[in-house]
């Protein structure tokens, strides 16, 4: 009888999560600790690296400064807990006494929204010896009749109404066209990149967004 209600309850993977802790489907987590939700996804997303958090460790053992340490504190803890997050306190505070940029706060003294992509590049920049090998893309630059170096901690996929792919959006944030000024006037160059070197790790910024004069 098609009608008869299922002898078994059926139980979805979603009911289980809550119950996530005990049998540690899901990894822990970061609290956001007020407007750090740019952090969270970022070292959430690092840590799925398991070469990055292999560095981070043998690099703080030989010093390394703070914010490695409590780099290294963080990610272990997040490992060994055995709860659906963790707090990283004494990391963000660590971080905002380094990276100052990422310790603005407004009128009310509540510490204001940063960005993502921002914060990662900035953080490769402050962990440089165990970012460089990892993530540090090479890439040579042709503008009209000029080329020169330049590297990055990750390519961009711009997202239009055209792209459907992948590899459509990366070909887009891999070919731009800049605005240069020329006395009073302004023109239009177009700008070309081309990999020269891949690192370990490919970190791909979703592109969504972009400015308008208007």
């Amino acid at each position: 009888d098609v009608t008869s209600e299922p002898t078994e309850k059926v139980v979805f993977l979603e009911d289980t999560l809550v119950a996530s802790a005990a049998t540690k489907i899901l990894p822990a987590g970061l609290h956001n600790l007020g407007n750090t939700c740019y952090l969270n996804s970022v070292l959430q997303i690092l840590r799925m690296s398991p070469e990055f958090e292999q560095a981070v460790v043998s690099q703080a053992q030989g010093g390394g400064g703070p914010l490695l340490g409590e780099l290294r504190n963080l990610l272990q803890e997040l490992k060994q807990t055995r709860n659906l997050e963790v707090v990283p306190l004494r990391f963000v505070s660590v971080m905002r006494q380094i990276m100052s940029q990422f310790n603005e706060k407004n009128t009310k003294g509540q510490h204001l929204q940063q960005d993502a992509d921002e914060f990662y590049n900035e953080l490769m920049t402050k962990l440089k010896p165990v970012a460089h090998s990892l993530f540090q893309l090479h890439f040579s630059v042709q503008q009209e009749q000029e080329f020169k170096v330049d590297f990055s901690w990750r390519m961009q996929c711009m997202i239009n109404e055209k792209v459907d792919f992948l590899a459509q959006g990366l070909k887009l944030g891999l070919e731009t066209v800049l605005e240069k000024r020329s006395g009073e006037n302004t023109i239009q160059v177009q700008e070309v990149k081309r990999l020269s070197q891949l690192p370990k790790n490919l970190v791909v910024q979703l592109n969504r967004f972009f400015w308008k004069l208007t």
